[in-house]
């Protein structure tokens, strides 16, 4: 039965005793479920939490960085966690579907990958470790714990890694997930039946073909412009794409029904 626990709301709740023996059951619970054998639940004694919010949350999320001490016998250990809680409840669904496709779909995508691939091809879908994630819909038992990335030497997104290599970057890895999804999505018989078998990543209350042409027709060359300007290093590719700025929402409409 997967583990559901009330999540703390603020640094001084994570770094207290109920804090603590909140990361033990995740801890528990993250080894017993993955490393064959691992009976040392017992010995598992929190030392502290340190927690701090995220100096670049999100719109939707509260998120907190977290530095969790314990040790398993006389053995020391440190886990460097990042915590998202929703906002409200009106806020639950994004996280519903990010908690299905942490969940579910992208160790679906791997299997696929393993079972499709050659042997010596190792492919690894570019996520991070998923810790713990609970989703009742109550805004109490509603969290994901992944591994915190910058740990591994990884940054957050900001002026100075918004040039033309990060962003090369940024775009293979989109590319690598999609392009699996992709494939994915034509051995289960197309997105139909992708959407029947997932149905909550299904996108909600969308605005009308009409409406949506409208917006990108009247926006989406003011903000190329807008985007040239304050990103010199790639404003030739956006030039080039603002020639073509009339045809970008067929592109789109395409994309989707792909």
């Amino acid at each position: 039965m997967p583990l559901v626990l009330e999540s703390p709301k603020t640094c001084k709740e994570f770094e207290s005793r109920v804090g603590q023996n909140w990361a033990r059951e995740i801890i528990v619970d993250y080894y017993t479920r993955t490393e064959e054998g691992w009976v040392l639940g017992l010995m598992v004694k929190m030392l502290s939490v340190m927690a701090k919010e995220n100096p670049t949350p999100g719109g939707l999320s509260r998120s907190y960085c977290l530095e969790v001490f314990y040790k398993i016998g006389e053995k020391m250990s440190q886990e460097h966690w990042f915590v998202k809680i929703p906002k409200s409840l009106q806020t639950v669904g994004m996280d519903e579907r990010e908690l299905v496709m942490y969940n579910t779909i992208f160790p679906r995508l791997q299997l696929y990958l393993s079972e499709t691939l050659d042997e010596e091809i190792k492919v690894d879908l570019p996520i991070p470790i998923i810790y713990f994630s609970s989703f009742l819909g109550d805004g109490v038992h509603d969290c994901l714990v992944t591994e915190n990335l910058c740990a591994s030497r990884y940054f957050q997104v900001d002026r100075d890694t918004t040039k033309l290599a990060y962003m090369r970057a940024a775009m293979a890895s989109l590319a690598n997930v999609h392009g699996i999804t992709f494939s994915f999505m034509k051995s289960l018989g197309g997105k139909s039946a992708l959407l029947k078998e997932f149905p909550t990543i299904r996108e909600q209350v969308l605005p009308k073909d009409k409406k949506v042409k409208r917006q990108v027709q009247n926006c989406v060359l003011p903000y190329l412009i807008y985007l040239a300007k304050i990103k010199p290093d790639i404003s030739q590719q956006i030039q080039v794409l603002s020639k073509f700025h009339k045809f970008l929402y067929k592109v789109y409409a395409e994309l989707q029904v792909e």
